[in-house]
């Protein structure tokens, strides 16, 4: 049963239905399909419980931030379309999605976890 925490600028799509996936690091647990997963928002110690759902697939993401452009793999094939790949994970621009995700470096690799 894991437990996936939003921050309050996906609260709303996730309550919505209009996002369906995350990406998130790679962590001890690994997230696989069929996994009870449930959604919270706010405070690590005083979440709030905005819902739940199944899992429906888990994918390996690599992305790079080299000085030529942001660049994605999923399950080692490079994403061709960027913008429809931020867009679907919740993020209004590209700019966003790059600062989210590489605050720690030039490197992330995690997993999308869809639902």
């Amino acid at each position: 049963m894991p437990t996936v925490n939003f921050n309050s600028q996906f609260v709303e799509a996730v309550v919505l239905g209009t996002k369906s996936r995350t990406i998130r690091a790679y962590r001890k647990r690994l997230f696989k399909v069929g996994d009870n997963l449930f959604f919270k928002s706010g405070p690590r110690f005083k979440p709030v419980r905005i819902g739940e759902a199944i899992c429906t697939k888990v994918s390996d993401v690599a992305m790079y931030n080299p000085a030529t452009g942001i660049e994605v793999y999923v399950n080692k094939e490079r994403v061709q379309d960027l913008e429809g790949f931020w867009r679907a994970d919740g993020f209004k621009s590209e700019a966003d999605f790059e600062a989210w995700f590489f605050k720690a470096g030039n490197v992330f690799e995690g997993q999308m976890i869809e639902w």
